[in-house]
């Protein structure tokens, strides 16, 4: 019996920052440390470039597929050392007055194994909310 999770989740939030200053918090590894990983943030920006992300107790390795300053910024994204197909997680910063308004989307849930399909659509719904508060707090905090 197939599973009834979405291929697809959407995330939306507004920051009091400017959209470059989004856009440095996303994508320079200083500035992702402070909000992202724990261990490790490494950007190489430009398409095709590597990005690596370390936890505690997990790595993720992606690749950049769509870099348009300061606007969208797309990755292909799994953990590492994990052979499985990739999702992709795309941002998108629009500017409204002294705010950005952030979308995140992640697609590709549906070409996981079953076996970790529910648990990795879950887990990162849960996951992006929560990573999306911390980068709404570290911008709005400095």
């Amino acid at each position: 019996m197939a599973l009834e999770v979405p291929d697809t989740l959407t995330r939306q939030i507004e920051i009091r920052a400017s959209r470059e200053r989004v856009w440095a918090a996303l994508t320079e590894a200083d500035q992702l440390l402070r909000w992202f990983p724990t261990h490790e943030a490494y950007v190489d920006l430009r398409v095709g470039g590597a990005m690596r992300f370390a936890w505690d107790q997990s790595v993720d390795e992606a690749v950049i597929d769509v870099l348009e300053p300061p606007s969208r910024l797309t990755f292909r994204w799994r953990p590492a050392g994990i052979n499985r197909p990739y999702t992709t997680v795309t941002f998108v910063l629009e500017q409204e007055g002294d705010l950005t308004r952030v979308t995140l989307t992640e697609s590709g849930f549906a070409t996981l194994p079953d076996q970790i399909y529910e648990q990795s659509y879950e887990g990162n719904a849960k996951g992006w909310a929560e990573e999306l508060e911390e980068l709404r707090a570290f911008l709005e905090a400095t």
